[in-house]
């Protein structure tokens, strides 16, 4: 069970608390060391269950996108290191790191993040923030002697007044104004012809210069290709879906400088209050972010950790690939869809040999991979149906057990009231834990909308079974509300009772008790902490 459930948290579905919990009291009924009508596990057990395991903790996961699951995988990252050792090898660029570089943007907003602040326990912590408009997009390079190029700023509105927007930025910034705010491929062009070459000694007689940057779409042009092969730069694009991983700005830069930036901004408002942060205090509140995200020392980190310089095709964890392992492998049809949605929404014509080779990259690797499992995947894909689980049976690693298979969570299904003997099947299964994982769907829990405390749990031999042991033991009646009054009785039957019983039996409603408010429970504890406070007082004296 441990290995299953550190398997599930490696690969992108991982258990919480309750989960784990519901998880051992039906392995524990599967066993015959617990009966199905017994309550299920307490918080006790479960604390002492992560005591005996020191191996296991629980923390919050990062929120990874489907689409980076899948197609961060071990094929890609082999293709994406070969075809970048051989550029590297053939132009003499794993002795001269100066001439590598990455290139990336990130947006900065005028409603920034409050970080954690430390207030009384009984007030409710908010933090004022300025009102969520327009992004002012930050474009930023680097190479990997921690050389950082000046940033570039894209800035909302139609005309660009320099002397308001770039006011307070680093040395040597500059920056133009979109519609949006965001970066397009003229805007991309420009910083790299006016902006960044400024700042980078290059001859185009001598070595190429390297640059590395996502596909997105607003990267990519003819123009772009030509004057690349004109000045003797290589661009190089990243696999799609793959820069948290692959990107040296994204791993170590951008993630310090949005972290400084929500700290200045944090500080602006607690200064100015009653003022809104605007694009014309985003320069000034983004110069000191900028230059400590990309110091020589992150930018050098960086591109250590990607991999790139020193060049390490086994410098990625390996962990970060496993959610990947269990999505089936891609057609060359879904990946050139793939491809298309970040490369070749403007530019499908690109007929440059440097770009094919850095663009179509992962499309020969989906068909490598993909072409070797073709003929096995034809024959099972037309025997399955359309309603087929996204996830399927996950082969263990090396560092789980070989007699324990490892299934991963399937859809939930609802139970249908009619027929449900018919349609559940019965299987055999060994008496160990490990048929038990074997045989079985992993635990999942569903509330129904008409009982609260009444869960529908697949149990032990894939059957589906209600268990209400919660509302067993706690069985509530019907409760009047104190407003609401019985019903007046008839004359008759008041002085029928009065005659016979001598009194009056009629029902009185009762009485509404005043809930006391957090004001009155913290007079209640301060006043006990008086009194105890004086007895020590009186028995000291």
């Amino acid at each position: 069970m441990v290995d299953h459930i550190a398997h599930m948290a490696s690969i992108g579905y991982g258990y919480s608390r309750i989960d784990v919990i519901y998880l051992a009291t039906d392995l524990a009924v599967f066993m015959g060391k617990r009966k199905p009508q017994e309550d299920i596990l307490s918080n006790k057990w479960y604390y002492s269950f992560m005591k005996r395991w020191p191996n296991l903790t629980i923390s919050k996961p990062q929120k990874l996108s489907m689409q980076r699951a899948r197609c961060a995988s071990k094929e890609t990252l082999s293709n994406y290191y070969k075809e970048l050792g051989t550029i590297m090898t053939k132009n003499n660029l794993h002795k001269q790191p100066h001439k590598i570089f990455n290139m990336d943007e990130s947006a900065l907003q005028t409603e920034h993040s409050p970080g954690k602040i430390v207030h009384d326990i009984v007030v409710k912590p908010q933090s004022v923030t300025s009102p969520r408009s327009a992004n002012v997009t930050i474009i930023g390079a680097g190479n990997a002697i921690g050389n950082a190029v000046p940033p570039y700023y894209v800035f909302p509105g139609v005309k660009f007044d320099r002397a308001l927007l770039l006011d307070g930025t680093p040395p040597g910034s500059d920056g133009q104004c979109s519609k949006s705010g965001w970066s397009n491929s003229e805007i991309f062009k420009m910083y790299l012809e006016k902006h960044f070459l400024k700042y980078v000694s290059h001859d185009v007689s001598g070595t190429p210069l390297l640059i590395l940057f996502d596909g997105h779409r607003s990267h990519v042009s003819l123009t772009l290709q030509d004057w690349a092969e004109s000045k003797n730069i290589i661009l190089f694009i990243l696999p799609p879906h793959c820069s948290h991983i692959l990107q040296p700005l994204d791993i170590g830069c951008f993630g310090p400088l949005k972290a400084c930036y929500n700290r200045e901004a944090q500080l602006f408002m607690r200064k100015n209050p009653g003022c809104k942060i605007t694009r014309y205090n985003i320069g000034q509140m983004s110069c000191s972010p900028y230059q400590k995200g990309l110091s020589a020392q992150n930018l050098i980190s960086s591109f250590r950790k990607s991999g790139i310089y020193p060049f390490n095709p086994k410098a990625v964890d390996t962990s970060e690939l496993a959610p990947a392992t269990i999505y089936p492998a891609a057609t060359s049809d879904e990946a050139s869809t793939m491809n298309n949605t970040q490369i070749s929404q403007e530019d499908d014509n690109t007929s440059s040999q440097q770009f094919n080779k850095a663009a179509t990259l992962t499309i020969q690797q989906f068909e490598a991979s993909s072409s070797a499992q073709k003929e096995q995947d034809i024959s099972s894909d037309q025997d399955e149906s359309n309603s087929q689980p996204l996830l399927t049976l996950v082969p263990p690693e090396s560092r789980y057990s070989d007699d324990i298979q490892i299934y991963t969570a399937e859809p939930i299904i609802e139970l249908n009231t009619s027929n449900n003997s018919s349609n559940i099947t019965t299987c055999t299964v060994n008496s160990s834990p490990s048929g038990f994982l074997l045989k079985r769907n992993v635990v999942s829990v569903e509330k129904t909308e008409k009982k609260r405390k009444h869960f529908t749990i697949t149990g032990n031999l894939g059957k589906k079974k209600n268990m209400d042991h919660l509302n067993q033991s706690k069985k509530k009646g019907t409760f009047t509300p104190p407003y609401k009054k019985a019903e007046p009785k008839t004359v008759e039957k008041e002085t029928r009772n009065q005659n016979k019983a001598g009194k009056d039996t009629k029902k009185r409603a009762p009485v509404k008790r005043k809930s006391s408010t957090v004001m009155e429970k913290i007079e209640k504890k301060l006043n006990y902490q008086r009194m105890m406070l004086m007895q020590v007082l009186v028995h000291l004296v």
